[in-house]
C-alpha cells in the first residue's frame, strides 16, 4: 500500500479515536456530573479513564495483535510523559493555573509512588504477567478510594439519578458509541497502519509509540483539558492529567502485562518520565500555581524530549 494512504488511515484513525473518546467522556462526565461529585473526582477518574482508553486499546492490540512489545509500552510512557509536557505545557501557556495545594496533596502522592513503581518494575526491560496483575490491583485500589470518596460527596449533596431520564439514557449511548469508535479505529488504522510507516521511517516501534502514537492518543486528554481550563474547571483538567498517568500506569501497562508478558527497554525513558513527574511537585506546592513561564518550559523540554527521540 502506497505510503501516503498509511499516513491517510493513521490520521483518520486519530481523529475518529478522538470522535470517541470525547463521547465517552462527554456521556461519562455528564453521568459523573449527575451524581454530584467534586470536579476533581470526575477529572482523575471518569475523565481519566475516557481519555485513557485509547492508550489501552492501542497498547493492548500493539502487543497481542501485532507483537509490538515496544510500541506498548512506549505509547503508555510516552503518553504520560506527553500528559505533562504537552498537555500542562499547552494549558499552563493558555492561562497560569491555579489549583488548591490540599487538593492535589494525596493525588500526587499517588502518582509519584506509582511513577516509582514503574521504575522499578519495567526498568530491567520486562513485565511479567505477575507484575501486571499487581498493577492492576492498584488500580482497584485506587478507584475503590476514588469511589469512596465519591460516595461522601453524595451523601453530603444528596444527588440521585432518574435512569430513566432521556438525557440519561443519551449520556449512557455516548458512552457505548465512544467506546466502540475507539476500539475499531486503534485496532484497524492506527496501529495497523503505524507499521509500514515504522519501515519506512527507519525507526524503533518503541520511538513510533513513544512519539507519534503518543502524541494521537493524548490528543484527548489535550482537548479536555484545555477545555476544562478554559472554563475555569482546573481541577478536572489537572486532575486529568494526574489521573491518566496513574491509570495508564497502573490499569493500562498492568492490563496488558496481565494478557501477556512485555519485553522492551525503556530505561530513559523511565527516567524522562520520573523527571517531568518530580517537576509538578515544586510547581504546585509553592505558590498553587502554574504559570505561563512554567507551560512553554515544559513545552520546550517535551519538544527536546521528541527530537532526541528521532535522533
Amino acid at each position: 500500500m502506497n505510503i501516503t494512504i498509511d499516513f491517510a488511515l493513521v490520521a483518520l484513525g486519530i481523529v475518529l479515536l478522538n470522535f470517541g473518546a470525547n463521547w465517552l467522556v462527554d456521556g461519562a462526565s455528564k453521568i459523573a456530573a449527575n451524581l454530584g461529585v467534586r470536579p476533581l473526582l470526575i477529572g482523575l477518574t471518569v475523565v481519566a479513564l475516557g481519555t485513557s482508553a485509547p492508550e489501552f486499546v492501542v497498547s493492548v492490540v500493539a502487543v497481542v495483535a501485532e507483537d509490538l512489545d515496544g510500541m506498548s509500552i512506549g505509547n503508555i510512557i510516552g503518553s504520560n510523559i506527553a500528559n505533562i509536557g504537552l498537555i500542562l505545557g499547552v494549558s499552563a501557556c493558555l492561562g497560569p493555573l491555579a489549583v488548591e495545594r490540599r487538593v492535589f496533596k494525596k493525588d500526587l502522592l499517588v502518582l509519584g509512588v506509582v511513577t516509582l513503581a514503574l521504575i522499578i518494575i519495567a526498568g530491567n526491560g520486562t513485565v511479567s504477567h505477575l507484575e501486571g496483575w499487581l498493577l492492576l490491583a492498584g488500580g482497584v485500589a485506587f478507584f475503590w478510594s476514588a469511589l469512596h470518596r465519591a460516595n461522601n460527596d453524595k451523601k453530603r449533596n444528596g444527588n440521585k439519578i432518574n435512569k430513566n431520564d432521556p438525557e440519561w439514557i443519551k449520556s449512557t449511548t455516548h458512552v457505548v458509541v465512544g467506546l466502540a469508535l475507539l476500539i475499531a479505529s486503534s485496532n484497524w488504522l492506527i496501529v495497523d497502519h503505524s507499521i509500514p510507516i515504522m519501515e519506512w521511517l527507519g525507526v524503533s516501534d518503541a520511538v513510533i509509540g513513544m512519539t507519534i502514537i503518543a502524541i494521537g492518543t493524548s490528543l484527548p486528554e489535550l482537548a479536555a483539558s484545555v477545555a476544562s481550563m478554559s472554563k475555569g474547571q482546573f481541577e478536572i483538567g489537572v486532575g486529568n492529567v494526574i489521573g491518566s498517568n496513574i491509570i495508564n500506569t497502573l490499569v493500562v501497562l498492568g492490563g496488558v502485562a496481565a494478557i501477556r508478558e512485555i519485553n522492551a527497554a525503556v530505561h530513559i525513558e523511565l527516567g524522562v518520565q520520573f523527571f517531568m513527574t518530580l517537576m509538578l511537585y515544586p510547581l504546585f506546592k509553592s505558590s498553587g500555581t502554574m504559570q505561563k513561564s512554567v507551560g512553554a518550559g515544559l513545552l520546550v523540554f517535551y519538544t527536546l524530549f521528541i527530537v532526541w527521540s528521532y535522533t
